[in-house]
């Protein structure tokens, strides 16, 4: 690959990616999955770039999507990524940046095939395109467990961040086509049944809690995310939707700092607690879990679901109530969370709320 916007330009030629969408059978212990993933290139961050990236690949992935019911390589390369997994909590704790690195290229190799399929073929087609005939259960359901117990379990480092961005991406991705493809209830999707009602559905607690700390805490990324020349990525609630980024009319960040982890975290919380809110077809455990947050642990109540600092939450609201999804975030809790709702209420600076909804609305 290369350097630059021009290195979209040159994907149709990459010797690997070529070897991989081809018809030789590439199992999970060969290694030219470590040379695969040891590619250098940023992804993507703006809506130009992806619209490059997606021009330049197109080809390559319909190719692998044809080669792949017979060679099944994308179900090597998930095999690989699960096996990561059980090694991500060492590798963490001794700073393996190249493990990491390419863990992260790995899964933003499965992001991009994910988002051309949730967008091109239907949901049960792009479900047999990640598994084999020999995993149980499904290699798909496993990644999406592994994706969510890694958020819960990752500490946000520097040398993290990437990584928990991209896993957070690749999630919002495989929950897309309940949006895409709205004739389908999202309750009859494999993604949404395994965490709403599936293995996953246990950490439903621990992950909305997570999603909702690293909004709060608002985390910019490093600088080395972006390279050398910069960037920044702004995620919309309806660009996050639609897995589109933000185009370059949108003013950037003070100062160019950007908390993509933020906003997808944030994003992602909003896309599970906002889906299935009808409980006769299936019970919501993020939606649950949200509501019934609390901020004194000193005194739980029977339904607490997690204790977490009411202040720092008031504030961060108060300081992006510009975009949609905490805005969204705010409504829904003083409309669902009566201990959130009364410390609202006896706040004295109520105002430092709702004069920048006030603002938005006057624009």
């Amino acid at each position: 690959m290369g350097n630059g916007t021009s290195k979209y330009n040159e994907l149709n030629k990459n010797e690997h990616l070529n070897r991989l969408v081809s018809k030789e059978i590439i199992s999970a212990e060969d290694p030219f999955w470590n040379t695969l993933l040891s590619f250098n290139d940023k992804p993507p961050w703006t809506k130009e770039e992806w619209q490059l990236l997606e021009e330049n690949s197109e080809e390559l992935v319909k190719r692998f999507l044809i080669s792949n019911t017979k060679t099944r390589n994308f179900a090597s390369l998930i095999k690989v990524l699960l096996l990561r997994h059980s090694e991500l909590e060492t590798s963490v704790h001794t700073e393996n940046t190249l493990f990491l690195w390419q863990t992260t290229n790995g899964l933003f190799i499965v992001r991009v095939v994910a988002k051309f399929m949730s967008e091109k073929i239907k949901e049960e087609e792009m479900i047999k395109q990640f598994n084999d005939d020999e995993s149980s259960p499904s290699l798909f359901s496993s990644l999406v467990s592994c994706l969510v117990n890694s958020l819960v379990e990752i500490p946000v480092r520097s040398y993290t961040y990437g990584l928990l961005l991209e896993m957070t991406l690749l999630l919002i991705t495989l929950l897309s086509p309940a949006i895409l493809k709205p004739g389908k209830s999202a309750h009859q999707m494999t993604a949404w049944k395994q965490l709403m009602q599936g293995e996953s559905s246990v950490m439903a607690t621990p992950l909305t809690c997570t999603l909702l700390l690293r909004f709060i805490d608002q985390t910019p990324a490093p600088a080395e995310l972006y390279g050398q020349d910069g960037g920044s990525l702004v995620l919309g609630f309806l660009n996050i939707l639609t897995l589109g980024y933000s185009g370059t009319g949108k003013p950037d960040p003070p100062e160019g700092v950007t908390k993509p982890l933020a906003d997808t975290s944030l994003s992602l919380l909003m896309i599970l607690v906002n889906h299935l809110t009808d409980s006769t077809s299936c019970n919501n455990p993020f939606r649950t879990a949200l509501v019934n947050l609390s901020s004194d642990s000193n005194r739980l109540e029977q339904n607490t679901s997690f204790v977490i600092e009411f202040p720092p939450l008031y504030k961060t609201l108060a300081n992006t109530l510009q975009n949609d999804e905490p805005t969204l975030l705010l409504y829904l809790l003083l409309l669902k969370s009566e201990r959130f709702r009364n410390y609202v209420l006896a706040a004295t600076d109520i105002d430092l709320l709702f004069l920048p909804i006030l603002q938005t609305l006057y624009r």
